[in-house]
């Protein structure tokens, strides 16, 4: 904590500079970047309880005897409860799937360790708790350098985009080959129209996100079904008046650096799939269906042909994120995780 020199900040744009600048020279998820954190911010800003138990600070870290470049930049919300106060890393609401601090790829973890006792030390909180860290970040690293840490390990998964695209339908199980021709024999036999294309913020004059949404909402109704009652409780009290907020929802979203993928039969949406792009590929943490058209597989298939289109562009993987769900294994995908952790630090 000797070489380490913090500051605190309530708003973002006191921040900006420095975080632009440090992730632009990282291999960051685009889940840490600035543009991202808006979106996720709009999902608090009409809550009650989340504001009031909430309190986001951000900082920005550098080497005491290196006084022009801040190296690290980051955010964590001050939880109270009673007496016990928790420091929070991580993105508590919102569509994120990866919470990391922002730095580039060369940082020292002993150095983002010595920000994290630090913080603890001014803050008078010995308990500290991150969410969604990927386990092959610098951070995962430096949560691995504590001794009183519980680690909770959950499952994603990313395709890697090696050799090319025939080599890669090869290693796919037969089955899954199989599939994919039958769905694609079966749009050809009933004369199906398919029409595959993929958007990005150039072209929202073309989207309908309302329609995306609507087809989203449909497919996930089971999932908010059983949704635990502790939830429901929860989120009628945060904010009774408050509809619930669709990622679609937020305006800002459409500045992201997005693609969305697009599959249509007659003129009709059968699937879709929205990522966010990052230096290797791209990160995807939205694949919906159109259960009119299920028989046809539209998921797997405007995935499959993704995975092609990656391969003509270059691209080194598509992260399908949080979840291990059958089709991503299907189509190629490999295991990665990410870690929920909490613990206490030492503020001597």
């Amino acid at each position: 904590m000797k070489n380490v020199e913090l500051n605190y900040y309530k708003n973002l744009k006191d921040v900006l500079s420095f975080w632009q600048d440090i992730f632009a020279q990282s291999s960051l998820s685009y889940f840490s970047s600035w543009q991202w954190h808006i979106v996720v911010k709009e999902f608090l800003k009409n809550t009650f309880i989340t504001k009031y138990k909430n309190n986001l600070t951000y900082f920005s870290a550098k080497e005491i005897n290196n006084n022009t470049e801040v190296k690290l930049v980051g955010f964590f919300y001050l939880k109270k409860n009673g007496r016990k106060k928790t420091i929070q890393f991580a993105h508590l609401l919102g569509p994120s799937d990866y919470y990391d601090f922002i730095y580039k790829d060369d940082i020292d973890p002993l150095f983002i360790k010595q920000v994290i006792d630090k913080i603890a030390k001014d803050k008078g909180v010995t308990e500290v708790s991150f969410a969604h860290v990927r386990k092959d970040s610098k951070l995962y690293k430096t949560l691995s350098l504590f001794s009183a840490f519980h680690f909770e390990f959950l499952k994603c998964v990313s395709i890697s985009l090696v050799d090319c695209y025939e080599v890669h339908l090869k290693k796919l199980r037969k089955s899954v080959r199989q599939n994919l021709r039958t769905a694609n024999n079966r749009i050809r036999k009933n004369n199906i129209a398919q029409e595959i294309t993929y958007l990005t913020s150039n072209d929202l004059s073309s989207i309908d996100f309302e329609q995306l949404k609507s087809i989203y909402k449909k497919r996930s109704s089971t999932k908010v079904q059983n949704t635990h009652w502790k939830t429901k409780i929860y989120k009628l009290l945060d904010d009774p008046f408050r509809r619930e907020i669709d990622m679609f929802d937020i305006d800002v979203i459409r500045e992201t650096d997005f693609v969305l993928g697009i599959i249509k039969f007659d003129n009709n949406v059968a699937a879709y799939f929205f990522g966010l792009k990052n230096k290797s590929g791209i990160e995807i943490n939205r694949v919906a269906i159109n259960d009119e058209y299920r028989k046809y597989s539209p998921g797997m298939v405007l995935l499959d042909e993704f995975i092609k289109k990656g391969f003509e562009l270059g691209m080194q993987t598509i992260d399908l994120t949080v979840g291990d769900e059958k089709y991503k294994y299907d189509l190629g995908g490999e295991t990665h995780e990410i870690i929920n952790a909490q613990g206490k630090v030492c503020l001597d």
